[in-house]
């Protein structure tokens, strides 16, 4: 939504000023983020234990930021209590299989912590925490617990492997610690420009994408003259696209702008200029 001076009248109607709560609430920038939160397996008892770096992220529905303020510790092996150096699992006792790992947030305390359950999508709740995001996947062969960094295009998973490590040439694989050429947009075999898009030029950046070896996909270039809109300025082929819709702060024209990645690999320079947009702020984990 972008917010004018028709929009905020002397006398807001109802219907606009939930339209302005809602875009201050869940701006698009901030769908699906995460940052920090960086798991890694404690020095003291790699076996059970594992540590979490401070950070935030969106919780699973996009309503609610939870932040972890301080780096917290917790015990795989135990059942989950309240803060660091205690229990994380939801229920039963722990055993060889795979867990995943939440961030969650009591909605009246403000707590945060973290929980491990058996469920991908349905951990048993501590009462009063009721906003959550999944951060990753661990699992526990041999009494021991392995962080699990991905999950493949298929559904299965591999512990302690880079996503394109472990994909196939036709799933968009590459070699752990490779780096691919850039896919020029408008070259031969490659995406096409539309909406009228073109490269900058000037000896500024083209525009190309290419993944790492954690299959994370960078966007990079300076493009001019398109449609700003719901319009596609190219397409991301398969294996180069997002699991859900991704939203992108940029900048055109020394202004901001957003650039949206669809699940169709559809890329819209949603707002912002056209005299010039920079794409250099786009990366994103390739799901699909």
């Amino acid at each position: 939504m972008t917010v004018t001076h028709s929009t905020l009248t002397s006398e807001p109607t109802k219907s606009s000023m939930d339209r302005l709560i809602s875009y201050l609430r869940h701006p698009p920038w901030a769908r699906n983020f995460i940052a920090g939160l960086v798991p890694s397996n404690n020095a003291t008892d790699a076996t059970n234990d594992l540590d979490f770096t401070a950070g935030v992220a969106t919780d699973t529905s996009n309503d609610e930021m939870i932040e972890l303020l301080t780096a917290m510790t917790k015990r795989a092996d135990a059942a989950w209590a309240e803060g660091t150096n205690q229990g994380m699992l939801d229920t039963g006792a722990v055993g060889n299989s795979t867990y995943h790992i939440f961030l969650i947030k009591n909605r009246k305390s403000g707590k945060v912590d973290i929980l491990s359950s058996l469920s991908a999508t349905a951990p048993a709740m501590p009462s009063g925490y009721t906003y959550k995001r999944r951060l990753l996947v661990m699992s526990r062969s041999g009494g021991v617990n392995a962080i699990i960094t991905s999950f493949l295009l298929d559904g299965t998973r591999s512990a302690n492997q880079p996503l394109a490590a472990v994909l196939t040439a036709a799933q968009g694989g590459i070699a752990a610690g490779a780096l691919e050429n850039w896919h020029e947009i408008g070259a031969a075999s490659e995406p096409v420009f539309n909406s009228s898009w073109v490269n900058y030029g000037a000896g500024l950046a083209t525009a190309a994408f290419r993944k790492d070896a954690d299959g994370v996909v960078h966007i990079k270039g300076t493009v001019k003259n398109g449609t700003v809109g719901i319009a596609v300025a190219f397409t991301l082929p398969a294996g180069y696209r997002p699991a859900l819709r991704e939203d992108f702060v940029t900048i055109g024209n020394g202004a901001i702008g957003q650039v949206v990645v669809n699940a169709n690999g559809e890329v819209w320079i949603l707002a912002g200029s056209n005299v010039n947009h920079h794409l250099n702020t786009v990366s994103f984990v390739a799901e699909q």
